[in-house]
């Protein structure tokens, strides 16, 4: 194995005296807190400079007065700022949940698509300064034996443990494998969640938004390697194992490059714009790719090439690409936003092709958010998306296949199996509500969801029927966090069964304090 990549995947031992200050470096992306951020941006408690496009969000401690809706913000606005060493413990967390009758699940993280029970333990602890900020949070998974593996013994993953070295007050050099999410959308990114568990990647990215005269940038340029997982299910494959499905290709590593860009220009203010843009291709494939720049910065490279000095084609180098743009627009006087993304599975041969051919390989989702403030020490929220997997009519003429499908990459767009984009599967539509209502000690929700999967290639239409219920509850040292989700399955695994699955699950943390 290349020891670019086994850097990535080590992290040095460091020893640490415990400092009185403590700190939230930054929520996780797409958690709870990130959202309640989000909201409070919307009412003018979170400046506007940051987009939610380019996530995790690397707030700064200076920011300060925000109120109490935050949760675990409450320690980190009592920290001096002149004080640049920081140290805390993070939540000892314990948790779980169970699959009645098939496998459901999404932007779970580590959490694998199966029947049965799982369970999840997290501690570990984050140190901040000046120029160096630590996070150690490992993910200990325990699967019930017969789910989906032979063995019981825990797997570990880490989707919010990382190492970042801070160059100046923008910019900065991160490793680790915290999630990531790009792009403005709340259920399902079209490129990147935390439905997946998080993968090594090395990145250089904005630390906080750069203000330049014309407006104000965010970026992520990444490289990492994402993994087959031994047992586990591939969510592009229909829940079949790799080992069913590739059994020669188990140990299989993937090279992935990828970009996110975000503008907002100060003649338009609260509108963002963006791109983003991934490649991959397995590691055996790398003397395919070409120079320097395309075999490692192959996302660098121009977009409408497919013949490059007329020496390679694009589908010869074996590599997949998904690209896509993004539009976020907020009006926080009405503490409202529109947001929305289209992308492409494929490249487009030149711009005659973009424009003739628009939506070829194309996917979309598109959504909004409603903060209606209630009294001091409540608002409600009202979220709405709908997301299109699903190929479009220009399947007849021109055959693409689904969405995260791709004949060049066989594992597709996953890592450990699972789908690193939007949790829905290849192919799937959904149409999500979800209301939620936000107080200084509580964040209570209720969804609901139509779930088509896979409806243009599948004679059988399956649909699912979903109500999901959220109660996140703080007292004291403690976080409880319980949710339930029930589904009426019509035509499950496209066959003539109507089947009903309930999944609870729960979660409690322990919040170290002074």
């Amino acid at each position: 194995m290349d020891l670019r990549f086994q850097v990535l995947k080590t992290f040095a031992v460091f020893l640490f005296v415990p400092f009185l200050a403590v700190a939230q470096l930054n929520p996780e992306a797409g958690s709870d807190d990130e959202l309640t951020l989000r909201d409070l941006q919307l009412l003018g408690y979170f400046p506007d400079s940051y987009s939610f496009t380019v996530r995790p969000v690397f707030r700064r401690d200076s920011l300060g007065g925000l109120p109490d809706f935050y949760f675990q913000d409450s320690e980190a606005r009592k920290v001096n700022p002149n004080r640049y060493l920081r140290f805390r413990l993070l939540p000892m967390a314990w948790g779980g949940q169970w699959n009645s009758n098939s496998p459901w699940g999404r932007n779970n993280g580590s959490y694998v698509l199966a029947k049965g029970y799982q369970f999840m333990a997290n501690a570990g602890f984050e140190f901040s300064s000046k120029l160096l900020d630590v996070r150690f949070y490992p993910d200990a998974l325990f699967l019930e034996q017969d789910s989906m593996r032979t063995s019981s013994k825990p797997l570990f993953f880490g989707r919010n443990s990382m190492i970042r070295l801070k160059a100046g007050r923008w910019l900065a050099l991160s490793a680790g494998t915290e999630s990531l999410w790009w792009g403005p959308s709340v259920f399902n990114s079209l490129m990147m969640s935390n439905n997946a568990p998080g993968f090594p990647h090395l990145s250089l990215n904005t630390y906080q938004p750069l203000k330049l005269p014309f407006g104000t940038i965010e970026f992520q340029l990444l490289v990492a390697s994402l993994r087959n997982g031994s047992g586990l299910p591939l969510e592009n494959s229909g829940l079949r194992t790799t080992e069913q499905v590739f059994p020669d290709r188990l140990s299989n590593e993937r090279y992935f490059n990828g970009i996110n860009f975000a503008f907002q220009p100060s003649f338009l203010k609260g509108l963002t714009i963006g791109i983003n843009r991934s490649i991959q291709y397995s590691t055996i494939d790398r003397s395919l790719q070409g120079n320097f720049m395309l075999t490692y910065l192959p996302v660098i490279s121009p977009a409408f090439v497919s013949n490059v000095g007329g020496k390679f084609v694009e589908d010869d180098r074996k590599r997949d690409q998904l690209a896509n743009i993004f539009l976020r627009f907020m009006f926080p006087e009405f503490h409202f936003e529109v947001h929305g993304e289209y992308g492409w599975n494929d490249h487009k041969n030149n711009l005659r092709d973009l424009v003739l051919n628009p939506d070829h390989a194309s996917a979309y989702n598109l959504g909004f958010r409603k903060v209606i403030p209630g009294s001091e020490k409540s608002f409600w929220t009202i979220e709405a998306e709908l997301t299109q997997l699903a190929p479009t009519n220009s399947e007849i003429a021109r055959p693409s296949g689904n969405w995260y499908v791709h004949f060049q990459v066989l594992e597709g767009y996953t890592n450990f199996g699972q789908i690193i984009g939007g949790g829905v599967g290849p192919g799937d539509n959904t149409a999500t509500l979800r209301v939620s209502r936000t107080t200084s000690k509580l964040k209570q929700s209720i969804l609901f969801e139509r779930f088509q999967h896979d409806p243009v290639f599948q004679s059988m239409k399956w649909t699912d029927w979903i109500l999901g219920l959220r109660h996140q509850q703080h007292a004291g040292h403690f976080t409880f966090i319980g949710s339930v989700d029930v589904l009426r399955r019509n035509n499950f695994n496209f066959t003539d069964q109507e089947i009903f699955t309930v999944q609870p699950s729960m979660r409690i943390l322990y919040h170290w304090k002074k």
